[in-house]
């Protein structure tokens, strides 16, 4: 869960050294910030750029994304602690489109 919880831009450059998963970011709002007693948990609204190679001579264009991502564990009925990681896009007015750039649609999910 470490490795997942990124719910700010210095955490996410941290992870982006690491994994290369992005160009660009920026934390658009915090909805749910992690605490001392529940550090997994967070909530966070997204924007990130993705390099998408021969963008640089015009063949193609940059894709962006703006996106809740929300992270935390949670209990199954037989006890069982499980961990989850999410992303959706989502749209606002105040995160229109960018020059030279494809909005593009994320959902992710994964449990463990």
């Amino acid at each position: 869960m470490f490795g997942l919880v990124n719910p700010t831009l210095e955490a996410m450059r941290i992870k982006a050294s690491y994994l290369n998963d992005f160009s660009a970011a920026a934390v658009l709002a915090t909805v749910v910030e992690p605490t001392v007693d529940e550090p997994f948990l967070s909530t966070v609204v997204k924007w990130m750029e993705i390099d998408i190679p021969g963008a640089s001579i015009g063949a193609v264009r940059n894709r962006d994304y703006v996106y809740v991502e929300s992270t935390g564990l949670t209990s199954l009925r037989n006890g069982d602690r499980v961990g989850f990681h999410l992303m959706h896009s989502v749209n606002f007015p105040q995160t229109h489109e960018l020059p030279s750039r494809v909005r593009g649609n994320i959902t992710r999910t994964a449990a463990r």
